[in-house]
């Protein structure tokens, strides 16, 4: 995962430079459509029948996909790979925060703060230390602006299908 995580970033902002925000996105999502299906014939995985599903799983393609990825992507476009990758670390803990406003079993408890004061220090150390990437004379605040909508966006799907979604495969 942090593989192909950590180097989509960098072929985003390779692709980026080829292909409008929108093109590139829809020939990725493409793409990944095709691989899922693959994946789907080859686990002979069966898709739900219920239209309650299939609603719940659009606002979750929405929310912790779909937004997401077209807020980083435009904002890429306006922040460094360093800087952006920092407010991707973020994601874990304005998860854990939603998820413990929103669902009543994911508390947070003595072991969950010692994970985000971890987290928190890792973040706070990258952005002051110096090493960043962070021009502060040619910082555009357009790009840290969207990169934070795409991670509450995020933060708000996966939520979203913790609550809804428990009984799902999750590979579905």
């Amino acid at each position: 995962t942090a593989l192909a995580f950590g180097s989509s970033i960098v072929f985003s902002r390779l692709g980026l430079k080829e292909f409008n925000v929108l093109f590139f996105l829809t020939l990725r999502i493409a793409i990944a459509i095709c691989c899922y299906l693959i994946f789907l014939l080859l686990l002979k995985k069966r898709l739900p029948s219920s239209r309650k599903t299939w609603i719940d799983l659009l606002i979750v393609g929405l929310t912790s996909t779909a937004a997401p990825m077209l807020f980083f992507h435009y904002g890429i476009l306006y922040i460094s790979s360093t800087i952006f990758a920092i407010f991707i670390a973020t994601i874990p803990l304005v998860t854990a925060f939603a998820a413990h406003f929103f669902i009543p079993a994911e508390k947070i408890n003595k072991y969950k703060v010692l994970g985000l004061l971890v987290s928190t220090v890792g973040v706070f150390f990258l952005i002051f230390s110096g090493q960043n990437g962070i021009n502060k004379e040619a910082l555009d605040l357009r790009g840290p602006f969207l990169v934070i909508l795409g991670v509450l966006f995020g933060a708000l799907g996966i939520v979203y299908a913790k609550l809804k979604l428990y009984n799902e495969d999750p590979f579905i």
